[in-house]
């Protein structure tokens, strides 16, 4: 099964970046893209991982995003959309 998390509405490069190095961190993360032209982050789970452990590891996403931008002292942050697909 294939986990990932797709987070939207990062609108500055500092922050995406940010966002990469704090989530990629877990070790249940197998891999977090950045597209750096529609500004998302794509956090993937590693295969092994089951769907509980990566919905519990992610519920901090918005805790996160939200110390991102103010560590960051960033303005333009503010609205931040997800996607969670489980196939």
């Amino acid at each position: 099964m294939s986990m990932n998390l797709t987070v939207k509405g990062i609108t500055c490069l500092t922050c995406l970046q940010l966002v990469m190095e704090k989530t990629g961190q877990n070790p249940l993360v197998k891999k977090v893209k950045i597209n750096k032209s529609t500004k998302t982050a794509l956090i993937q789970a590693e295969k092994e991982t089951n769907q509980e452990d990566f919905l519990d590891i992610l519920s901090n996403t918005p805790d996160i995003l939200t110390s991102i931008s103010e560590s960051a002292n960033c303005h333009c942050c503010t609205e931040f959309y997800f996607n969670l697909v489980l196939d």
